[in-house]
């Protein structure tokens, strides 16, 4: 009965020792899993700061494109005036 007593006493033992590694274990995966979950909190709020930064600038690049195509008439008419000042120009010094 000795023995017996002996190897219940060691398998008590080893299901303990079993029982702490799986707590272990468990609040170990369970820290792992709240730190991802704070830093999918903090990338989601990167992410929408970089998205709002993105629409900015988005608005802002067609606001430039806006101007740049208003410049660019202003320019050819420009041009246009000047090619027909010059002409106006050669033509009363060709007299």
């Amino acid at each position: 009965m000795s023995e017996i007593n002996q190897a219940k006493k060691q398998l008590q033992q080893a299901l303990a020792k079993l029982d702490d590694v799986v707590k272990s274990r468990s609040s170990d995966g369970e820290a792992q899993q709240d730190q991802i979950e704070a830093e999918a909190k903090v990338l989601r709020a990167e992410l929408e700061v970089l998205q709002k930064e993105n629409a900015g600038l988005k608005a802002e690049l067609a606001d430039a494109r806006n101007a740049y195509v208003a410049l660019e008439e202003v320019a050819d008419a420009v041009d246009s005036r000047l090619d027909t000042a010059i002409s106006s120009i050669r033509s009363v010094m060709s007299h």
